[in-house]
């Protein structure tokens, strides 16, 4: 699709270090399969090179969303045959993403949104190239595209310019997990979006982004990735952290229509003793409840006429769980919380 590949080490190289290989068949989406994941604010991703250790567990997302992964007929996409997979965008919910997946790499061809009028979707005329295979530390590539999308009266064009660099490998931990066999890929890039109106150019939009995604092989999607927006604009604009490879949320936790939150602050991260602060003059009757990651129930205590609360975490191991406070009226609030001795 007319790209532009440059090695700058080969995988000789990389296998001399013993360093971690992408391939197609243990980094490839798979029809099917469900992909959870949680947004939380940008932060800063740490230092490149080989034999590195990123310790990232204090950042803890939000809500865990997901979305299945279709195949071009699951979804219903007829129009763009180079599709043969489509999957959510964490950034936009509304929006999904085209892809031709191949023994070769990943590469997005279009793209549909609830935005674009009577759900049309855009097809790249020279389509982005999202990883290439095989994949070690040291190769770098670079990869121009370009599309454009009707959407009622109006036609927007854009060109776009990447380079995908695998710049570092080593150990990442997260809240949720430690990956001990993750490859990082430093993306940088950007775009020029032009509206026309009437075959005329009304507008043009100049965005770029810096991006890391740490993959860990054998799991469908990268575990983490961390986006910057230097240059912003447009939708979405900014800086933001993605996990994936989640569980999904137990029973529903972290929606309750009837939300206490207003009334109880948690400390967040917890040591040995996980402590709930009443932000009303008295906490009269409660209910608390502990889950662990997978929705089992580690705890439940009920408490009456005391302004803080706490409970003895010291003997649950180190990760995330879900804290649901309910009173006698059967509001309730969900918290994820971090337990890190």
């Amino acid at each position: 699709m007319g790209k532009l590949i440059l090695i700058l080490l080969s995988v000789l190289y990389a296998k001399a270090y013993n360093a971690q290989t992408l391939t197609a068949q243990n980094t490839n989406p798979v029809i099917g399969e469900e992909v959870n994941y949680a947004k939380g604010p940008y932060f800063n991703p740490g230092a490149s090179g080989m034999g590195q250790t990123w310790n990232f567990s204090a950042h803890v997302p939000g809500q865990v969303s997901s979305y299945i992964v279709l195949s071009a007929s699951q979804a219903g996409v007829t129009s763009n045959t180079l599709c043969n997979m489509v999957k959510g965008d964490p950034e936009l919910t509304s929006k999904k993403d085209y892809l031709s997946v191949t023994p070769n790499g990943i590469e997005i061809v279009g793209y549909n949104s609830a935005i674009l009028q009577s759900g049309l979707g855009c097809g790249y005329l020279n389509s982005k190239t999202d990883l290439v295979y095989p994949l070690s530390i040291g190769m770098t590539f670079t990869d121009t595209w370009s599309g454009g999308v009707y959407n009622g009266p109006y036609t927007f064009t854009v060109f776009g310019t990447q380079t995908l660099t695998a710049d570092a490998t080593g150990t990442l931990v997260t809240f949720n997990s430690t990956y001990t066999n993750v490859i990082r890929i430093h993306a940088v890039s950007s775009y020029t979006e032009t509206k026309l109106v009437g075959g005329n150019p009304t507008s043009t939009l100049v965005i770029s982004c810096d991006s890391y995604s740490w993959y860990s092989p054998g799991i469908h999607t990268p575990v983490l990735v961390v986006k910057n927006y230097p240059t912003p604009g447009g939708t979405p604009s900014t800086p933001i952290s993605i996990f994936y490879n989640l569980p999904p949320d137990p029973v529903g936790m972290l929606t309750n229509r009837n939300d206490l939150s207003e009334l109880y602050k948690v400390v967040n991260p917890s040591e040995d003793l996980l402590i709930i602060k009443s932000l009303a003059p008295l906490i009269e009757e409660i209910n608390t409840k502990i889950f662990d990651a997978m929705g089992k129930l580690i705890y439940e205590q009920n408490w009456r006429e005391i302004q803080t609360i706490e409970i003895d975490v010291s003997g649950v191991d180190n990760g995330i769980y879900y804290l649901v406070i309910m009173n006698k009226e059967g509001r309730s609030s969900s918290k994820k919380v971090l337990v890190q001795h």
